[in-house]
């Protein structure tokens, strides 16, 4: 077995660490960007060659043997090594080209990344920026992405952050709708449109669980975009960001005095630019870094 081990490959890691993350094979198979069978054949030329099992087929994915469990550690070993190799490697780069993975909420790729990426390219044509519009946080120090925009800063990992923005959310919904209600004194008396549960931690989610009752809300979602679309369609009130907002077709909803009065101080929403340190150099990361911060500096919303 040793000596097999030394053997060992980090494409052959690779698998065994994404079957064992995903629990299945098709799983696995969406993370390398390769066909289930594939990944089946992998495996089982991985098992043939160490001459154990590493995985039970079951009807609802795969569970790990011993041998299996024993070898992740050193899996996740060979993924450190092979990221710190890639990113060795980059710091050799003489000029900012290639692929940059940026992600960022979706109401943030759509309203400010989407429509300025094309700046960014006319200055440096060599560049690629892939951009994932997502609520997820995906995993810096894994290579999951180069660069974060993000609501909340980290709070573990190696990695750098800068606040680029932060803004007061209001209460805003559709034109019609703001002109039959006039001004709200009752957050009972209308319907609203809001995140899903799952994202609660949210500062506008947080704020809206204790002002709207549960029977008060017409939709939930976790995409920013629909809550949007449907706020602009009429289904509800929402709380956003001004210029978001405003963006979409959205206007401030007037509160009753006695109203502000009793309602918690508005939700503030802050901006992270966030990154590992050991890319904050690299020439084509930090070109998009600097993008970053120009971007929200220069056009900064305002509550």
């Amino acid at each position: 077995m040793v000596a097999k081990l030394q053997d060992l490959r980090w494409d052959d890691m690779k698998v065994l660490l994404s079957v064992a993350r995903a629990a299945s094979f098709s799983g696995a198979a969406r993370t390398l960007g390769v066909t289930v069978s594939t990944v089946s054949r992998r495996v089982e030329a991985l098992e043939s060659a160490l001459g154990v099992r590493l995985f039970d087929r079951t009807p609802d994915g795969v569970s790990l043997t011993p041998v299996a469990e024993g070898l992740v550690p050193l899996a996740e070993t060979f993924e450190r090594t092979a990221l710190e190799v890639e990113r060795a490697v980059d710091g050799f780069e003489a000029e900012p080209e290639g692929v940059v993975k940026l992600t960022a909420p979706p109401g943030v790729v759509a309203q400010w990344l989407g429509p300025s990426i094309g700046e960014l390219h006319r200055a440096y044509p060599k560049l690629r920026v892939e951009l994932d519009g997502s609520v997820d946080y995906v995993d810096l120090a894994r290579g999951e992405a180069d660069l974060a925009l993000r609501a909340m800063a980290p709070t573990s990992g190696d990695l750098v952050c800068v606040k680029l923005v932060e803004v007061v959310s209001i209460v805003m919904a559709a034109p019609e709708f703001v002109a039959d209600v006039g001004v709200l004194d009752d957050p009972a008396s209308i319907t609203w449109v809001g995140w899903s549960p799952e994202l609660a931690h949210i500062p506008d989610a947080a704020w809206l669980q204790s002002v709207v009752p549960e029977t008060s809300y017409a939709m939930r979602s976790n995409d920013y975009n629909t809550l949007l679309g449907a706020a602009r369609a009429g289904a509800g009130a929402l709380v956003s960001a001004r210029e978001s907002g405003m963006a979409a077709g959205l206007v401030e909803l007037p509160l009753s005095d006695r109203l502000r009065s009793v309602l918690p101080p508005a939700p503030a929403n802050a901006l992270w630019l966030v990154g590992p340190r050991a890319l904050r150099d690299v020439p084509r990361v930090a070109v998009v870094w600097d993008f970053c911060k120009d971007l929200f500096t220069r056009d900064r919303p305002t509550a």
